[in-house]
C-alpha cells in the first residue's frame, strides 16, 4: 500500500475562476453523465423526497455504473436538476463553513424543485457537495 500525504491548502484552495456553473449547467443541459460525476465532491449528498442520496462506493466504482436513483435527481424527465435549471437561473451567494472553507451557492428561491446547490473546494477547483430539492407536501 501506499501512504499519500495532503495538506489543506491542497484540498481546499482554487484557482479562483467561476466558472462551476456555467460547466455544471452545460454538463446537466447536455446529460453528460461523466462530466456531472467529474463535478462532484467524493462526499456529495443530495436531499430529495426525504432521503439522502450519496456515492456509498468507491469512487472508481461509482463512475464505471452510477446509481440510477442518483442520476435521475440530476437528469430526471420530471423533479430533477435538469428540469430546474431550464425554468430559471439561480441566484449566486457565498458560504463560509469552518469545516470545509469558503463555499458558493446558487439558490433557487422561486424554484418549485430546488432550493440549492452547493459548491465546495476539492482538489483545486469548485465542485458539487450538496443538492437541497424542496419538500412537497403530497
Amino acid at each position: 500500500s501506499i501512504q499519500i500525504f495532503t495538506t489543506a491548502d491542497l484540498m481546499n484552495k482554487t484557482d479562483g475562476a467561476r466558472k462551476e456553473w456555467a460547466e455544471f449547467k452545460t454538463a446537466v443541459l447536455s446529460k453528460n453523465i461523466a462530466a456531472m460525476l467529474e463535478m462532484m465532491k467524493p462526499d456529495v449528498e443530495i436531499y430529495r423526497g426525504g432521503k439522502t442520496l450519496s456515492i456509498s462506493l468507491p469512487y472508481s466504482a461509482f463512475v464505471a455504473k452510477p446509481d440510477r436513483e442518483f442520476i435521475t435527481a440530476l437528469i430526471g424527465p420530471s423533479n430533477s436538476v435538469l428540469q430546474q435549471i431550464v425554468q430559471m437561473d439561480p441566484i449566486r451567494e457565498l458560504r463560509l463553513s469552518t469545516e470545509i472553507g469558503m463555499g458558493v451557492v446558487y439558490k433557487f428561491p422561486d424554484g418549485k424543485i430546488l432550493n440549492e446547490i452547493a459548491f465546495f473546494p476539492f482538489n483545486g477547483r469548485y465542485r458539487v457537495y450538496e443538492v437541497a430539492f424542496r419538500e412537497r407536501d403530497n
